[in-house]
């Protein structure tokens, strides 16, 4: 009899090609996450800042690009896209600068804590070594009795007594020899420490003055392109004037032009951060003149070059009610101590500052005449912005209260070129003045 196979489902049996695409997959996948399983993972840090770093650049590219506009013949829209990327490429570096600080700050006071750890640990060292030489020393001159000695003793009690101290004795002495031994493991681990606590300051530090350049860089851009459009702003708005009588409705659309961009550049000028002053180097343990075991090394008193000429003093001797002068400035007294810090720190790095301070309201109505016009309106109302150069209405000036400077240097009034700006640039946020972005000589409690 003839046997009859069994017919077979169509696709119960997979096609020789199919299966073998589903191999080479599979096969793939493993290799995939076999190679990401062995991948460091510091590499992945790695590409992911060099990513950031690419990224950082492109953004300081596009916004020197936009810097370099022309102000006064750019679309207004053009001119809003320009502002806006410089502005906000400023806000990015003002922030990572903030951020390099901080870790510098951390990484400074980490390397204190272990400077301060370390100089514990080599005081205990030093206490347990002497208390060990001392032992060593007593064992040496006036040695224990013999055991036998003890048991030959009449009094069994007092044998029973001295053999306890005995005893005790050698548990103290095993003690003794088992801190001094912990001790200078841990001397031996936070003087390691302090070495990588070093190098981590110096690379934040390092890091915080990168910071602090790209961050100069991104505010001399906004400040650049801040002064262009203020140039704009009077002449544009001049020439809406000149229009009105010859076609109205064009004069309008020109102010409200011109109203939107000052309203970014009033927006710009209250946000903007002080720039900071450069990160204290991190001073290690050879400079500090210290060391890394044993009793800290003495300090040889430093002396300055016989060549050196000592910083003028800056005196404050009061001037009327609340208003103080120091060296010429008048400023209000809440501010006297900063100004005498700030004039001696810069006159010691050779910048020589003089300046104004205090005026009285009668001047301010003064300058307002002659930057604002003589009516009632100009005098008391128009906005600040409005003016050429831009005044503060009376009664709102740091002037009038003895809070703002207007800063000068060899006779003239600091500009952006000027070595004295640069100095105050760096320093003057330390000691609680900020610029007015829009005066170079203008520095005050708020930036205004």
């Amino acid at each position: 009899m003839r046997s009859i196979a069994s017919p077979q489902h169509p696709d119960s049996s997979p096609e020789p090609g199919r299966s073998r695409r589903a191999r080479a997959r599979l096969a793939a996948l493993a290799c995939l996450i076999v190679a990401l399983a062995v991948v460091p993972a510091t590499t992945w840090a790695d590409d992911l800042s060099d990513l950031e770093d690419q990224r950082e650049e492109v953004q300081r590219q596009q916004a020197a690009r936009a810097a370099e506009i022309d102000a006064l013949e750019a679309e207004s829209d053009d001119v809003l896209a320009a502002l806006d990327t410089v502005n906000s490429q400023y806000d990015q570096e003002a922030a990572a600068l903030q951020r390099a600080q901080r870790e510098a700050e951390s990484a400074q006071a980490e390397l204190d804590g272990t400077r301060t750890e370390l100089q514990r640990i080599d005081n205990e060292v030093a206490t347990l070594k002497a208390r060990v030489d001392d032992r060593i020393l007593r064992s040496y001159i006036g040695a224990p009795p013999a055991i036998s000695g003890i048991l030959d003793d009449e009094d069994f009690m007092d044998a029973t007594r001295r053999i306890v101290l005995l005893r005790n004795q050698a548990s103290t002495d095993e003690d003794l020899l088992s801190s001094l031994g912990a001790a200078r493991a841990d001397q031996t681990e936070l003087q390691s420490q302090l070495v990588a606590d070093e190098a981590a300051a110096q690379d934040k530090v390092a890091a915080s003055q990168a910071r602090l350049n790209t961050f100069s860089d991104a505010q001399q851009r906004q400040q650049q392109l801040a002064n262009d459009v203020e140039s704009r702003l009077d002449r544009t708005l001049s020439e809406a004037q000149a229009l009105e009588s010859v076609d109205a409705q064009l004069a309008d659309e020109i102010r409200a032009e011109q109203d939107a961009i000052a309203a970014r550049m009033a927006f710009l000028a209250t946000s903007t951060t002080t720039t900071t002053a450069p990160p204290a180097p991190i001073t290690t343990a050879a400079s500090a003149g210290e060391t890394t075991s044993g009793a800290p090394a003495t300090a040889a008193p430093s002396t300055p070059p016989a060549t050196a000429a000592a910083p003028p003093s800056f005196a404050i001797t009061s001037y009327s009610g609340d208003i103080v002068s120091v060296n010429g400035i008048r400023v209000h007294k809440s501010i006297a101590a900063n100004v005498q810090a700030l004039l001696q720190a810069a006159a010691a790095d050779g910048v020589s500052l003089s300046g104004g301070g205090f005026r009285d309201p009668q001047a301010q109505i003064n300058l307002r005449i002659a930057h604002c016009g003589s009516s009632q309106y100009a005098i008391y109302q128009m906005p600040a912005s409005q003016c050429s150069p831009p005044t503060a209405r009376p009664g709102s000036s740091n002037h009038e209260k003895g809070l703002a400077i207007d800063f000068s240097q060899g006779g003239r009034a600091l500009t952006r070129s000027s070595s004295g700006f640069a100095w105050l640039r760096a320093n003057a946020g330390r000691y609680g003045l900020q610029n007015l972005p829009s005066e170079p000589w203008h520095w005050s409690v708020d930036g205004r």
